[in-house]
């Protein structure tokens, strides 16, 4: 499985930078690599529901209500990047507050999210569109050609259009309970 100083040195690669022995090393490249990633890794998880990245939750209602406009209140779970599905209604209407999801469902509230994940439990191709999205975010602090920058923003498009088309062929979407509803209703 590769590890975090694998992305980094794969990012470090495409931006002609020296790699790194350790993710503690002291250098521009390395101080650069830990800055980012986090936002890197998030912002590329965030932009798609990554089957690697899929998670659920059964969610228990929080004691105090909403002030006002839905009945029910649920923290998200911690690593909760994006909610992608309420599961016993996907049509219901939904907000997500800061940490909270309000709602007018009650509880237990099932849910699909895409969870923060690190290198290790990515799909390879998911691996790459990270790298790529790291290194178009520190080409600019390490190199001063522009050329380096904008080709990690083309490596980065082209990544996660190759993923997302591999990602997106991986299984069968679900049947939702009551998702046909209007066409049951004509049976």
């Amino acid at each position: 499985m590769p590890a975090l100083i694998d992305l980094f040195n794969r990012a470090l690669g495409w931006c002609r930078a020296q790699a790194m022995v350790t993710l503690e090393e002291d250098t521009v490249s390395g101080r650069a690599c830990r800055r980012f990633y986090a936002t890197s890794r998030d912002a590329t998880l965030r932009a798609y529901p990554w089957n690697s990245a899929a998670s659920r939750a059964v969610l228990a209602a929080l004691v105090d209500a909403p002030e006002f406009e839905f009945d029910h209140q649920y923290r998200l779970p911690d690593d909760c990047l994006a909610v992608r599905q309420l599961w016993d209604d996907p049509q219901a209407d939904y907000v997500v507050e800061g940490r909270s999801l309000l709602t007018n469902l009650s509880a237990p509230l099932r849910l699909k999210y895409t969870a923060r994940i690190e290198p290790d439990g990515m799909d390879p191709l998911l691996f790459n569109a990270v790298a790529a999205r790291l290194a178009y975010d520190i080409a600019p602090g390490l190199t001063e050609s522009s050329t380096v920058t904008d080709k990690s923003l083309e490596r980065f498009a082209a990544a996660v259009r190759e993923a997302r088309a591999v990602d997106a062929a991986e299984g069968v979407p679900a049947e939702v309970p009551g998702a046909y509803g209007w066409m049951d209703a004509r049976l």
